[in-house]
């Protein structure tokens, strides 16, 4: 066999060898196969021959690199020399001989990371940090999402976890739940007072006890999460009693011939010491849970927040806000029924 022969053999091994490993390095990116071309080697480690896979993390980093990750500092010349002397296990020629790693790669020794982490089959890192103070869940999770699409590659995507996946998902879902309890109540009232009307009055209570959570959450330094959410739900049922107390009291009121401005001043007089009596036995209900302490506390203090700073401003701000739009409404149905309670003229013919 001539010079020439022998180097078009070698030629052609050579190419086989890298086709094999580049049908290998694609399997890997894929997910078809485990990196198995470096699965014969064996390291010596502590008097016994083991396989490289044992005391090494073997992954895929780009479409030109391996990443052999040692478990051990002092394995890292071990392991290095012996991937040199051993070679890959390609097979390209059929022939069950081994490529060296020095005639198609080379080998160097870095720093990286121990392991590859992955998130549906896709490589990931986890970012853990805690709030401060003065900073609310909601806006953290905001300026993370403007940091990734600003500093990341354009096909980045993050997966929010804890307390951040729980705001994220359950966000959508209380705000229906809040609607939907608004709605439900609505149609009770109506149905109790017949009437369109008055129970948007009562409804009135739902907006200021709203505005009094969120108060009270920010003078005590706590963020609106599920648990406070949960509590404006409940605020929904717990604050229209204050009014019902009120405008139904005044319906009777005005059925019995008295005149709008003083049905509702009786009203007032007659139902001021129910309505702050069981506002006041709701709020030191919740008071345990808005001071309480033990395993899950700092969670749960929101909810208890929420439902003593909502139904305390909603109180005190019931007594004038909604005899003040029941007033006005009940004048706007009394114009109403004016004509249709007089009595219709008939002419008389004159003798």
């Amino acid at each position: 066999m001539s010079i020439a022969e022998v180097k078009t053999s070698a030629d052609q091994k050579m190419l086989k060898a890298i086709e094999s490993l580049k049908t290998s390095l694609s399997r890997i990116r894929t997910g078809r196969a485990h990196i198995g071309i470096l699965d014969h080697i064996h390291v010596d480690y502590y008097g016994s021959s083991v396989p490289i896979g044992q005391v090494a993390n073997i992954t895929l980093i780009d479409a030109r690199t391996l990443g052999v990750a040692v478990w051990e500092k002092k394995l890292a010349t071990t392991v290095e020399k012996a991937i040199r002397d051993s070679g890959l296990g390609l097979n390209p020629a059929n022939d069950g001989q081994l490529v060296r790693v020095d005639a198609i790669a080379s080998v160097e020794e870095t720093t990286g990371p121990r392991g590859i982490a992955h998130y549906d089959r896709v490589r990931s890192f986890t970012l853990s940090a805690s709030l401060t103070p003065e900073l609310a869940l909601g806006e953290a999770i905001d300026s993370l999402t403007a940091i990734v699409e600003a500093e990341l590659p354009p096909l980045t995507t993050i997966a929010l976890g804890g307390d951040a996946r729980e705001l994220s998902e359950s966000g959508n879902e209380l705000l229906l739940a809040f609607g939907l309890a608004i709605l439900v109540v609505f149609m009770v009232l109506a149905s109790q007072f017949e009437s369109m009307v008055h129970p948007f009055t009562v409804l009135m209570a739902v907006p200021l006890a709203v505005v009094g959570a969120i108060f009270t959450l920010k003078l005590a330094g706590a963020t609106i999460n599920l648990y406070s959410q949960i509590g404006m739900i409940l605020l929904v049922g717990l604050v229209t009693k204050n009014s019902i107390l009120l405008v139904d009291y005044a319906n009777q009121l005005r059925a019995k011939g008295l005149e709008v401005f003083d049905a509702m001043l009786e009203a007032g007089r007659v139902r001021l010491r129910p309505i702050l009596m069981t506002s006041v036995a709701t709020i030191m209900g919740a008071v345990p849970i808005a001071i309480g302490s033990g395993a899950g506390a700092t969670s749960r203090r929101p909810l208890g927040y929420a439902i003593v700073g909502g139904i305390a401003f909603s109180t005190l701000l019931t007594l004038f806000v909604v005899p003040v739009v029941w007033m006005g409404l009940e004048r706007v149905l009394a114009r109403r029924r004016a004509p249709e309670a007089s009595p219709a003229l008939t002419p008389v013919e004159a003798p």
